[in-house]
């Protein structure tokens, strides 16, 4: 297991390093200058000759490379730089707003969890009935549904008209509960389907026709190994549900006024803030290769037969 990790660390160093110049290089080739906007926050006349002082002073004249250099090292040493709208170091935006996303997108996991796994396994136990079919039409409508219409509706229904929560959050608990059924919705409706369909593909195979022909219990079978061999397609889901909402849900946040990473992007990009824009890039990837390698030791530990695969190869 070990070697196998540190083969997978090796084979995403590239792709770590290929975004951190393809981020620095979007950066470098913006319209906008960093000197004349630091000049402009400090309040300073914009002239050629204090434009170029400054450029000179923040390293900007230097070319590219030195530049890129420059960065990573800095980089490594977890200074991400300076944001140009509050003037405060990157990683302290990004460390403010960082508990709320964790707390948002743990909250919105678990619900989905709780509902979408009974209801997925009682979708395919009861296929073709009436239950499935009214399951199957209501992830279909909640799946297609946007999550901004979701939002407003929310917001509209219990913020304005019942007044049960607050229309504006303040990053308080009572506030996260229409944010997160916002994002638990479509979650749900997609896990839904996708587990259903692995249940189905389950309980088709010979294994399952074994057990009930040795009278072994339903409820065994599908707890002990349907949902147990299932639960790749779910790790999956996971897989890709978690790198989303840890890199911030910027339409979300931005309705319901949730201090999180995506707001504080949007607000970057608005700005022109670029560290802040480049601070959050890497904190996506880094995010995005943590849970694709988290992943993909979850599928060995589950099955073996992929680990058996491997060996022989």
């Amino acid at each position: 297991m070990l070697k196998y990790i540190y083969r997978r660390a090796l084979q995403l160093i590239p792709i770590l390093i290929g975004i951190t110049i393809i981020n620095f290089g979007i950066m470098y080739l913006s319209p906008s200058d960093p000197a004349e906007r630091e000049l402009v926050l400090r309040g300073m006349m914009v002239s050629q000759e204090t434009l170029a002082a400054m450029r000179a002073d923040m390293g900007l004249d230097q070319p590219f490379w030195i530049q890129y250099g420059r960065w990573v090292k800095n980089l490594f040493k977890g200074d991400l730089g300076t944001s140009f709208a509050s003037g405060r170091p990157v990683m302290v935006e990004i460390g403010e707003c960082l508990p709320y996303t964790l707390s948002l997108a743990a909250t919105a996991i678990i619900m989905t969890m709780v509902v979408s796994i009974p209801l997925g396994l009682l979708s395919a136990v009861r296929q073709n009935g009436i239950l499935d079919y009214l399951i199957r039409v209501l992830t279909f409508v909640g799946g297609t549904m946007p999550g901004f219409l979701v939002g407003l509706l929310l917001i509209y229904v219990f913020g304005l008209r019942l007044k049960w929560q607050p229309v504006i959050s303040d990053g308080s608990w009572s506030s996260m509960v229409l944010p997160t059924i916002t994002l638990a919705l479509a979650m749900t409706c997609k896990y839904i389907r996708q587990i259903r369909a692995a249940i189905l593909e389950e309980l088709d195979k010979e294994y399952v026709w074994g057990a009930r022909a040795r009278g072994v219990k339903e409820k065994y079978i599908l707890y002990r190994n349907v949902l147990k061999n299932s639960m790749l397609t779910i790790i999956t889901l996971l897989g890709i549900s978690i790198g989303y909402l840890l890199g911030g849900t910027a339409i979300v946040e931005i309705i319901f006024t949730w201090p999180g990473m995506g707001k504080l992007v949007m607000e970057a990009i608005n700005m022109r803030d670029y560290p802040i824009v480049q601070g959050y890039v890497i904190w996506m990837a880094v995010i995005f290769v943590s849970v694709n390698l988290i992943t993909d030791l979850s599928y060995r530990l589950l099955n073996p037969r992929i680990r058996l695969s491997e060996e022989v190869a």
